[in-house]
């Protein structure tokens, strides 16, 4: 009987958690396993360029949405940034530094 009723509480409780997942997914339209569906159109994160300057640390251009973001990854954090302001400090050190 004590091996009954553990097979039945373990069933119990798989059953809840399904129910649950079952209710969180039509909820929020999104599948259990895999990746979420898309409806279509550009992704919504593309990697533009990556620079790796030592093996710890690396610059990453990336597109969000409409924008362009320098993202520049280290051993302690990251750090993000507009990339026109790295853009105009590219074209500022091919002209010899000199500002227009």
């Amino acid at each position: 009987m004590a091996v009954t009723d553990q097979i039945l509480a373990v069933v119990f409780v798989l059953g809840l958690l399904a129910g649950v997942l079952w209710l969180a997914r039509r909820r929020s339209g999104l599948p259990l396993i895999g990746r979420p569906r898309r409806s279509g159109g550009e992704a919504a994160l593309t990697v533009v360029g990556r620079l790796p300057l030592t093996p710890h640390h690396s610059l990453h251009l990336v597109r969000v949405g409409g924008r362009t973001i320098l993202v520049g990854t280290h051993p302690a954090g990251v750090v993000f940034g507009p990339a026109e302001t790295f853009q105009d400090a590219l074209r500022q050190a091919g002209n010899g530094g000199d500002a227009r």
